[in-house]
């Protein structure tokens, strides 16, 4: 209860990395053109074969857990989902900074330096709390979750 008071007093842009942040721990990165890009070329595979990996990748994402994701791929996606032109600022990686030390992402890397990009994460939230972010910022988490697709 005490997480989901500190969620719901975090600033606009903090919601959307935790949702990006959550996206980027449970979506393989090869998913991400598919699910993030508007326009990604030919649609045009054998939906046998198609069904049968998606099958078996989302075996795999459940039984692994969530994935580790950089910098670069959390910025990526918070750019994809949210409706508004965003400049990377110092906020946006202060930003960061916040939802590491309140806990919501758990640093992987030893890389202490955001800047560079190389720094790991992943998001511990349950997929309940993120779909309830999802809903205060009007966002459909669903739609984005290769588990649910």
């Amino acid at each position: 209860m005490k997480d989901f008071i500190q969620i719901v007093e975090l600033p606009f842009y903090a919601k959307y990395l935790l949702i990006a942040g959550y996206l980027a721990s449970h979506n393989p990165a090869k998913e991400d053109k598919r699910l993030f890009v508007k326009d990604h070329g030919k649609q045009r595979k054998r939906l046998k074969a198609v069904n049968a990996k998606a099958k078996v990748s989302e075996k795999t994402m459940l039984l692994q857990g969530p994935a580790t994701f950089s910098v670069d791929r959390l910025l990526a996606i918070f750019h994809a989902i949210i409706d508004q032109k965003v400049c990377l600022t110092c906020d946006l990686l202060a930003q960061i900074s916040t939802l590491v030390e309140l806990g919501f992402f758990t640093r992987t890397s030893t890389d202490r330096n955001i800047l560079e990009g190389s720094a790991r994460f992943v998001c511990g939230l349950q997929v309940s709390v993120i779909m309830r972010i999802g809903e205060m910022v009007g966002f459909n988490v669903s739609r984005y979750l290769c588990d649910l697709l």
